[in-house]
């Protein structure tokens, strides 16, 4: 606006308010005074607000750097809050469960083709992507996850899982026995038998977290067993069967494992986790076993695999609001042992698993996976041993987790084989209780 137009403007008011007053006319030279002086004020004004309105930016630019640095503490780059995801995998939320026959349990099955007697089937624990996929949601659901993504238990907290578990399985093969006179052709006896077994295992599992990275497990097995097998010739014109029935318990193959959390997950990266587990013969030892004189049967269970087991694997999980998803590739080494004075070598397994568990609300979930193990042929002194066959054992596993407070929780899991080779129906409930010994 110019000069002559605000002059214009303020004459107009300032004059009339003389003429209120009854006081003389100003000249216009007071008009030009008083009119710079206004003008001056104005430009005061104005500058003061400007100094004020950069104040105010520089002030909005501090707090926005604030914030981000705040939130940048606070919550880990690219994961959604989870808070209200996953209760509980592998040990039993993503699936809770692991696979039923465990890599003594397959070679001894192997060997048993052999000595024409069924093998034991004692239960092993969780995959150890199931159980560091667990901690994970448990990690989320109670809101503990750690600015850089931990999932494994924190340094001085100890986690005790008991756990009981029922397994059923079912077989059939034919026995021959006899001489090839042509091939294809075999003169001697055939035999049907039908094996039903029923496992129940109690377990005790340890948990300690070392440090924030770092935990290591113990679990202690108590396998129950309960088998009935039902023998029929066959060619021989007989129609009647023989049944045979044997069960008892004992301690199962206590086994040891290692975790690591190798990385934080920050920028969008999935969280790894390296595992090392270890299986010992502290069971009943399968080929060390009375067994019948007619059926070649045991005559009381066993409950351990008789062979020494070391498996290292690696396990991936990301979280995606509200799921967390895991993956699990592993490699089992069975140690061969001497057994009659023949070496005797399992096979070794290589495993993998995978799975989703879905949040319902801040302390319940629901999970849906599967796994797979490829079990190697045994062999004897070198050479495969007659009878014995690659195994597939391939498994659906369902799982429910509940948080009951901030201490305890409640875990279901029901699994059925989808290979022939794998066991027909398992079901397991397990209540992980937490403690901080704060050391």
């Amino acid at each position: 606006m110019s000069r002559v137009s605000m002059v214009a403007l303020l004459a107009v008011p300032l004059a009339a308010c003389s003429t209120q007053r009854g006081a003389p006319e100003p000249t216009r030279a007071e008009l030009v005074q008083r009119l710079a002086a206004l003008e001056t004020l104005v430009r005061e004004q104005q500058a003061a607000l400007s100094a004020n309105t950069a104040a105010l930016r520089d002030h909005q630019a501090a707090l926005s750097q604030h914030t981000e640095l705040v939130r940048s503490a606070l919550v880990r780059p690219g994961a959604a809050t989870l808070s209200q995801q996953m209760a509980e995998a592998m040990q039993a939320p993503p699936p809770t469960s692991g696979p039923v026959l465990n890599l003594g349990t397959y070679s001894a099955r192997g060997l048993t083709q052999v000595a024409e007697a069924p093998s034991a089937a004692p239960s092993a624990p969780p995959p150890a992507s199931q159980q560091v996929a667990q901690a994970a949601d448990e990690r989320a659901r109670n809101d503990q996850i750690t600015p850089g993504g931990g999932v494994l238990l924190r340094r001085g907290e100890l986690s005790l899982e008991p756990a009981v578990e029922y397994v059923a399985n079912s077989s059939r093969r034919v026995e021959m026995s006899g001489f090839t006179v042509l091939p294809a052709i075999l003169i001697g006896s055939f035999e049907l038998r039908d094996t039903l077994r029923d496992t129940v295992v109690g377990s005790l599992t340890a948990r300690y977290g070392v440090t924030d990275d770092f935990e290591m497990d113990v679990r202690v097995p108590y396998v129950y067993r309960m088998d009935r097998t039902r023998s029929r010739p066959l060619g021989n014109g007989s129609s009647g069967q023989e049944v045979f029935e044997t069960e008892g318990g004992d301690l199962g193959d206590i086994e040891f494992g290692l975790h690591h959390q190798i990385n934080e997950g920050r920028n969008d990266w999935p969280i790894f986790v390296g595992n090392m587990r270890v299986k010992s013969t502290t069971g009943r030892d399968p080929f060390e076993t009375e067994r019948d004189s007619v059926s070649g049967l045991e005559t009381k269970p066993s409950t351990g695999s008789g062979f020494w087991s070391f498996e290292p694997s690696l396990t991936m999980i990301t979280a995606s609001d509200p799921a967390v998803f895991y993956a699990n590739l592993s490699y089992i080494y069975n140690h061969e042992r001497t057994i009659e004075d023949s070496s005797i070598d399992p096979g070794d397994v290589i495993g993998t698993s995978f799975g989703v568990s879905l949040a319902l609300n801040d302390r319940t979930s629901v999970s849906f996976g599967g796994d797979w193990q490829f079990v190697g042929i045994t062999e004897q002194d070198g050479e495969a041993l007659a009878g014995a066959d690659r195994l597939t054992v391939g498994r659906a596993v369902m799982g429910l987790s509940h948080r009951l407070n901030e201490r305890m929780g409640l875990n279901f899991s029901f699994a059925y084989g989808i290979t022939e080779d794998a066991p027909d129906a398992q079901f397991m409930i397990k209540t992980p209780i937490k403690f901080d010994l704060g050391f």
